[in-house]
């Protein structure tokens, strides 16, 4: 359903917004996809029913054990949008296609933490976060890799997507992530708060959040593949080691 519910919001946004032309084929290929992916789960699951042998590979862990190494991803070559400030602008920033930003309620920059994992965010560069459209990231750390700690938020209504890992053996595994919208300002998994506006000064939402969700690996890591899914918004990417 997360899949389906994505194709509605991006519709949706570009319907209203018209940010990418041609739209329609990419999602007549992804409905296709999609009607595959489920049409092969449906039979798989009938074969883990027979043999009585269901694996889940990847869960979501809310906790992080002390004294573990960190290793911050250089997302500045992958940014691709604009939409993140620390105080009002007039111009130059857009999140969702329709002239909404996000204005923090205190400075971001640097090193911050959210229940003692830290993230990095610079916050003076041209763009400031990346769209997700499937990019593939070389990760080239040594050692296991534990947690994925990733900051993130989506517009035009929350999203579950993968986060493809590659792993040293060049096996691929897939864990699943539920990326809140920003208008879903609660305090779990919250990590930054804000407010958004228009390009025209008005406030559009008066509490917003974007969030920290953090991903159970313990493998070693040589590639991640971002979702494709350009609703979903990624700040910060950060490797918990051994």
């Amino acid at each position: 359903m997360s899949r389906w519910s994505r194709i509605i919001n991006t519709l949706l946004k570009n319907s209203i917004t018209i940010w990418e032309e041609n739209f329609g084929h990419k999602a007549y290929d992804e409905i296709l996809e999609i009607i595959n992916l489920e049409k092969n789960a449906y039979e798989n699951f009938l074969k883990c029913l027979k043999c009585g042998n269901i694996i889940i590979k990847g869960v979501i862990s809310n906790h992080v054990n002390d004294d573990k190494k960190t290793v911050f991803m250089d997302l500045i070559p992958f940014m691709n949008n604009s939409g993140f400030a620390n105080h009002i602008v007039s111009e130059g920033k857009d999140l969702t296609g329709a002239g909404e930003y996000f204005v923090f309620d205190k400075i971001i920059q640097g090193i911050s933490y959210y229940n003692k994992i830290p993230y990095y965010i610079k916050n003076n560069q041209v763009f400031d976060n990346v769209i997700c459209s499937g990019q593939i990231l070389d990760v080239n750390i040594i050692k296991k890799v534990l947690y994925i700690g990733i900051v993130c938020c989506a517009e035009w209504g929350s999203s579950v997507e993968r986060l493809e890992i590659i792993k040293k053996s060049d096996e691929s595994i897939f864990i699943p992530f539920f990326i809140k919208d920003i208008s879903e300002c609660n305090e779990e998994n919250a990590c930054i708060f804000g407010k958004t506006y228009g390009n025209d000064g008005r406030i559009i939402c008066n509490k917003a959040a974007v969030f920290m969700e953090v991903l159970n690996v313990g493998t070693e890591i040589v590639k991640i593949i971002l979702p494709k899914a350009a609703n979903v918004h990624i700040l910060s990417i950060t490797f918990i080691t051994t």
